[in-house]
């Protein structure tokens, strides 16, 4: 009895294993977008799930490989729309953070969060003026 539950038990767990790995490669090949800008003030892009339309897709920002930030792509871009990209609500801005204003050059990444699928443009370089050479 105690090894057919743990037979059991086994199976059940591999199934678990393998259908999350199923999902995330289903979602690394059908995830899509763009890195459009990094600014003094945002950073932009959008991202979609060709395959799941209706669902929005949550995007990883990274400096380097330090996150920054988490952001739900659900923002409805007419541009998208208009270019057939499913319902069009797929842009992301992300407020950029003060600790990137150093005077140092970053490397901002954008990835499907979950994955390693990185957004097309992605890693942007961008040096930020220091907020001390501002005053």
């Amino acid at each position: 009895m105690v090894r057919t539950f743990r037979c059991v038990a086994f199976f059940l767990m591999l199934v678990c294993v393998m259908s999350c790995k199923r999902e995330s490669d289903h979602q690394a090949d059908a995830a899509s977008g763009v890195l459009e800008a990094v600014h003094s003030t945002k950073i932009v892009g959008w991202a979609w799930d060709k395959n799941r339309p209706e669902a929005s897709v949550s995007v990883t920002i990274l400096d380097s490989d330090n996150v920054l930030a988490s952001v739900q792509a659900d923002v409805f871009r007419k541009d998208l729309l208009d270019g057939k990209i499913g319902t069009g609500k797929y842009g992301f801005e992300v407020p950029t953070p003060q600790s990137l204003k150093d005077g140092r050059p970053h490397e901002i990444h954008a990835l499907v969060s979950g994955t390693k699928v990185e957004l097309k443009n992605s890693p942007k370089r961008y040096q930020f003026q220091s907020a001390k050479a501002k005053k």
